[in-house]
């Protein structure tokens, strides 16, 4: 859902890393979700999130439904910010091509 958000290839060599970065942490989320042991942020740096990288946040935002919806996975709003700046990082990283 993302790289079609985003119209990005995930699998391009310039995505490697942030690519790499997002799965890492969403497998962590799981991790976190399954121990209930959830991620920290602050309510400044998640608003500041929400406000800078607002396309980010709303493909993070359309993240949750879908693991809401096909998973009954919920996520933090702190979960939430995370998500949003590693979609950002990929964003970013497609437009510097």
């Amino acid at each position: 859902m993302i790289e079609k958000e985003l119209v990005i290839n995930l699998h391009a060599e310039e995505m490697a890393l942030n690519y790499s970065r997002l799965v890492n942490h969403l497998r962590l989320l799981l991790q976190r979700y399954h121990n209930q042991q959830y991620a920290t942020l602050d309510n400044e740096i998640i608003q500041l999130v929400k406000l800078k990288y607002q396309e980010s946040y709303h493909i993070a935002k359309k993240v949750r439904v879908l693991l809401i919806k096909n998973y009954q996975l919920s996520t933090t709003t702190e979960e939430l910010g995370y998500l949003a700046i590693h979609i950002e990082r990929l964003r970013l990283a497609n437009h510097k091509q």
